[in-house]
């Protein structure tokens, strides 16, 4: 058993069903367009992992994919939306990422709006583990919020975050070290996008600093 287990902290499970009414309220597009331009780049066959996927509304645009995804959420009811959503075969696990087991090592990890409900601490443990699951040259993208240097914007990131604590047992409430972090884990970054004013960004890493700087496998058609 972890020390850094999450399972009776986080509960998102209660914004299934709302979840990208809420999203689409404040964001518009921009965090689903966000995920798919991560993607967008990747060709397979793949071994995927998607790591706190939520409801999974990306899944919504894959055409087709080649390989294997394996999907770990912590909440039963987000991974029964996501169900609802894909056209093509996906291993799903309910469950703490702390305490996943990795049936395989992946070409990519995938962690959308994810990192931001951790503390730097729990990053480092986690990109430890995420590391391991890795092939040799593969590839960590993250997409997520950062300190925006508007005071608009710092404003929506102390909401989200008060909103989270009181109604989803979020215990932190500030965005962790993700960058630190990530390239203290030995990962190299390759390429940085920004969406919403800058306020979200996508950024594709390497486990393997003299990989590429392109993907490693391309999912198909995605719309």
């Amino acid at each position: 058993m972890s020390g850094f287990v999450i399972s009776t902290l986080m509960n998102y499970g209660k914004f299934a069903r709302s979840y990208q009414f809420l999203s689409r309220l404040i964001f518009g597009n921009t965090l689903i367009y966000a995920q798919k331009k991560a993607l967008s780049d990747l060709a397979y066959p793949c071994h995927l992992l998607i790591v706190g996927g939520g409801d999974g509304e990306i899944l919504r645009h894959f055409g087709h994919f080649e390989g294997a995804i394996d999907y770990v959420e912590i909440s039963e009811k987000m991974v029964n939306q996501a169900q609802s959503k894909s056209s093509f075969p996906i291993h799903w696990y309910i469950r703490d990422i702390f305490d996943f087991q990795a049936p395989r090592q992946y070409d990519v990890v995938f962690l959308p709006f994810f990192l931001d409900n951790f503390r730097t601490e729990q990053c480092e443990m986690l990109l430890r583990r995420l590391k391991a699951m890795l092939l040799k040259n593969g590839q960590l993208i993250v997409v997520d919020f950062t300190e925006s240097p508007t005071a608009l914007q710092r404003l929506l990131l102390h909401s989200m975050y008060t909103f989270f604590h009181w109604f989803a047992g979020l215990e932190v409430r500030n965005l962790p070290a993700m960058e630190q972090v990530i390239l203290q884990a030995g990962f190299s970054k390759t390429r940085t996008a920004k969406a919403f004013g800058g306020f979200i960004e996508t950024k594709w890493y390497n486990l393997n600093p003299a990989a590429s700087g392109s993907a490693l496998c391309t999912i198909g058609n995605i719309s």
